[in-house]
């Protein structure tokens, strides 16, 4: 729940044209209703009903996450990755090598929530990808 009052929080926030879209994933990726590039508040009900209609899953995939976002027309400039950080190290470099097949690699900032267990692939993956790290411990 913490992670989706973020989430919609950010959105909310938005200012100018920036345009995302969220990805829920666990052993697979969860897209939302209509995959698209959505912008900020003009669109922050549509979104925030598919948020809050998300329930966590077990596992931990960030590649398949970030599978469905690299597929994104046109690609992301940047990606925040938000999770416990708690999966498998091979990850890091399947996320790198992912990221590496676009024209232009995406900077992905990292953040772990509520756990540093995954700080050190966390990091990884920010420092690969130009972004940034940073641990949130909760509300």
């Amino acid at each position: 729940e913490y992670v989706k009052d973020e989430i919609l929080k950010t959105i909310g926030n938005a200012k100018g044209s920036a345009k995302f879209t969220v990805v829920f994933f666990n052993s697979f990726a969860e897209l939302p209703p209509n995959p698209r590039w959505i912008s900020g508040r003009d669109e922050l009900a549509t979104i925030a009903n598919w948020v809050n209609g998300v329930h966590a899953r077990n596992g931990t995939s960030p590649v398949r996450g970030m599978e469905a976002a690299l597929l994104f027309d046109p690609p992301p400039d940047v990606i925040y990755l938000m999770t416990d950080g708690l999966f498998d190290a091979a990850e890091v470099q399947m996320i790198k090598a992912l990221n590496r097949r676009l024209k232009r690699p995406a900077q992905i900032h990292t953040i772990a929530f509520m756990q540093r267990g995954g700080e050190l692939l966390l990091k990884q993956i920010a420092q690969d990808a130009k972004g940034t790290y940073r641990f949130v411990p909760g509300y």
